[in-house]
């Protein structure tokens, strides 16, 4: 079917496998289920077009990102304000100091100015009140991706439900900042 519709796979990059049948003191069966296809006119069209397997967390599929930039870095990521601070008690506060500090200068750079500050005061106040959480998330993630494409075992299987349950507690944490 895939030769007579003309699709090519266009491969990934990540774990070897996109689903795990998570099977306790059973089989551990992980194979490729999902892949990626494309045309060849879609292809030429977004000729730097790679995939990416992320990792499962909650669940027996990994999600598959497709990147039509080829995973290239746009330089520095733009700042993102973050929900969880929201829950914060001190982020109303971090935000109030940093917007009512004087400034000088025509109304719009005033403005400028103004969320410039926000932003800056922000990222040191994530840097170092969240950076703990976000630190331990980014690790067990990647002890996750690493065990996940390691070949079914007794001891993989068990290594993968333990760091799964720590990234869900953090993730759980993160989200109740």
């Amino acid at each position: 079917m895939i030769n007579s519709c003309k699709l090519l796979d266009l491969g990934s990059h990540g774990s070897p496998y996109t689903w795990n049948s998570r099977c306790h003191g059973g089989v551990d069966i992980r194979i490729k289920l999902d892949r990626t296809l494309a045309n060849a006119s879609w292809r030429t069209h977004f000729e730097n077009a790679v995939v990416f397997i992320h990792l499962a967390v909650s669940s027996n599929h990994n999600p598959l990102l497709i990147d039509t930039d080829g995973g290239k870095s746009g330089g520095s990521q733009p700042f993102q304000f973050e929900s969880m601070w929201l829950r914060h008690p001190k982020c109303k506060q971090i935000v109030s100091q940093a917007w009512s500090a004087p400034t000088v200068g025509p109304s719009t750079s005033t403005i400028i100015c103004k969320s410039n500050r926000c932003k800056h005061a922000l990222k040191c106040w994530n840097k170092v009140e969240f950076s703990n959480v976000q630190e331990k998330i980014k690790s067990l993630k990647s002890q996750l991706e690493k065990i996940q494409g390691l070949p079914p075992s007794d001891y993989n299987q068990n290594s993968e439900s333990l760091i799964s349950s720590l990234l869900e507690e953090e993730l759980a944490k993160e989200e109740a900042l």
